[in-house]
């Protein structure tokens, strides 16, 4: 399976552009946060990769 977001309309909320735990401007992203169930508030699925860190995208 191939997950390929459309860049300009997939704008995820992402802080710390400017100032630590401020949100960043709105902007067009190929990042994708894979949830565990199918709300947001959900934990995010752990990337193995990365030991026991979930993933944020």
């Amino acid at each position: 399976m191939t997950i390929q977001p459309g860049y300009s309309a997939n704008r995820p909320v992402f802080t710390g552009c400017e100032t630590a735990g401020e949100a960043c401007a709105s902007h067009g992203s190929s990042a994708v946060r894979l949830y565990s169930d199918h709300a947001e508030d959900s934990p995010l699925i752990r990337d193995i990769g990365l030991g026991s860190a979930p993933t944020t995208g």
